[in-house]
């Protein structure tokens, strides 16, 4: 009875542990980077920038604005709506769109 209250543990044990890697694996950790530090290299990593917001424009549920720290970068959310403040920290997938690097948003994060 022992051994099978064991293994009934182990199991529990090592599911929550796959889920728990799932889910991080999902979730990359971004890293923080001034605007001007980002190159081709970064497509697909993902980053958390921070600057002030210029050029806003809401076409449907998509959002476009312009992130600078004194280097711009575009940064597209697609079916979201966005409340900005002028300064903001956006988290996303580095990407690129007619041969200019931009950002696509994950989430903003506190300025």
């Amino acid at each position: 009875m022992e051994d099978r209250r064991l293994l009934a543990a182990a199991l529990i044990l090592a599911g929550g542990g796959l889920t728990t890697m799932v889910v991080v694996a999902e979730h990359p950790r971004p890293f923080s980077a001034a605007i001007a530090d980002i190159g081709p290299e970064d497509q697909g990593k993902t980053v958390l920038v921070c600057g002030t917001v210029t050029k806003h424009v809401v076409r449907g549920n998509h959002t476009f604005f312009t992130l600078n720290d004194g280097r711009p970068i575009s940064v597209v959310a697609f079916r979201q709506r966005l409340n900005l403040t002028s300064t903001t920290c956006a988290r996303g997938k580095v990407g690129r769109y007619e041969g200019e690097l931009q950002v696509v948003l994950d989430r903003l994060e506190g300025g």
